[in-house]
């Protein structure tokens, strides 16, 4: 009779420390922190070793954090008119086009140069933006 209490109690023992075992086993693989000798604690001591490994380890332990995946840039794609070539172009259009006139805010008091219109004084002898001689 005593002896089927302790063949139990020593497989309940062992069956408790197996499924104890594993359980790290398994933490530690999904950690990917893997040390054999943390599930042969645990099938040893059983619960005793459950505490140790949740203190000494599993508590310790940061808590991995997933980041996104980096993103991953293509080279652009440049699509141009190729109806007329680009020197061309601009040479078709240089002979054409008029330079723009320039339009000059006129402010009542402030002198301006007839040629330029940038604003000038009345003790100015040449405008200091183009040059002209204003006296």
């Amino acid at each position: 009779m005593a002896l089927d209490i302790y063949l139990v109690t020593t497989l309940a023992w062992l069956l408790i420390g197996l499924a104890i075992a594993i359980w790290i086993y398994l933490d530690m693989k999904k950690s990917r922190d893997m040390r054999i000798l943390w599930p042969v604690i645990g099938f040893l001591l059983s619960f005793i070793g459950l505490v140790l490994y949740y203190f000494l380890i599993k508590n310790k332990r940061k808590p991995q954090i997933e980041y996104p995946p980096k993103p991953e840039y293509s080279k652009p794609e440049y699509k141009m008119d190729k109806s007329v070539p680009a020197n061309e172009q601009t040479a078709a259009t240089a002979k054409d086009q008029k330079p723009p006139e320039k339009h000059v805010e006129q402010v009542d008091g402030i002198p301006r140069c007839p040629s330029c219109g940038a604003a000038i004084s009345v003790h100015d002898l040449k405008c200091p933006r183009c040059g002209k001689q204003l006296k």
